[in-house]
């Protein structure tokens, strides 16, 4: 999927429409937070607890986009704040399929993702 390329996903029983964005790895942190929903505790987000993913992102980047909203600016991110974290530490571009997602429809799509990574970090 290239940047700005568009897909539209069942979340919560309805269609969203989803735009690649890609956020430089030098400004994640800057243009990007995680949703306060969010189960997982981000100060356990390391280097050491990343190890599983920081060297494929080093090797080849990020092969799996996160999903998120846009408010006010900045891009929410529902799944994918361990990629959001590694990319920040690898300053490897972070890819985020954005979407007007409301709260039930995040808190879906945290859920979704923590429940394939425990939210222990």
């Amino acid at each position: 999927m290239a940047r700005g390329n568009a897909i539209t996903l069942p979340v919560c029983g309805r269609d969203v429409k989803f735009t690649l964005e890609v956020l430089r790895g030098d400004s994640v942190e800057k243009t990007s937070r995680v949703w306060s929903g969010n189960e997982r505790d981000q100060e356990l987000l390391t280097e050491d607890s990343l190890d599983d993913l920081i060297p494929s992102f080093l090797l080849t980047g990020q092969q799996t986009p996160a999903f998120g909203r846009r408010v006010s600016g900045v891009i929410e991110i529902a799944d994918g704040s361990r990629r959001r974290k590694a990319a920040a530490l690898t300053e490897s571009d972070y890819r985020v399929l954005v979407g007007e997602l409301d709260d039930e429809q995040m808190a879906a799509l945290s859920r979704l993702g923590n429940d394939y990574r425990p939210t222990s970090a």
